[in-house]
């Protein structure tokens, strides 16, 4: 472990490789890291959790984001854009950027939504995604 001087910020080497801390327990991304380094009280582990499950929703806006303004550029692709860490396995195993979004209905309402947004003007569902029964 090692500290800049006059600093707040602890490098830590960890089995992930090095991580950088301020001290807070909200730095913390591995569950078990954070219950190794702090105890929380119920209000404040549930503040974590509403954190943690709030920036994940940003996460996945944003990236469904990134895949409507690459499909009004043509080039959303099963690579293109490059999914966020948290997101790369799940869209890998679900075969690629189009084939992880068309899995969920709620992935391609707000695909849609994006999309139709950066459109400026309303872009029908059925327009984006031709679902067969």
């Amino acid at each position: 472990m090692g500290r800049y001087p006059d600093s707040s910020t602890t490098l830590r080497p960890t089995p992930d490789g090095t991580k950088w801390d301020s001290g807070s327990s909200f730095d913390y991304s591995d569950e078990i890291e954070l219950k190794s380094r702090a105890q929380l009280s119920d209000a404040e582990r549930k503040q974590f959790e509403e954190t943690r499950a709030r920036d994940a929703g940003k996460l996945l806006r944003s990236f469904i984001s990134q895949c409507a303004t690459a499909y009004a550029d043509h080039k959303l692709s099963a690579g293109y854009p490059a999914s966020p860490k948290s997101l790369k396995r799940i869209v890998s195993a679900a075969g690629g950027n189009v084939s992880w979004l068309a899995s969920d209905v709620a992935y391609r309402a707000f695909f849609v939504k994006a999309y139709s947004r950066l459109r400026g003007e309303q872009i029908p569902y059925e327009q984006i995604w031709n679902e067969r029964a």
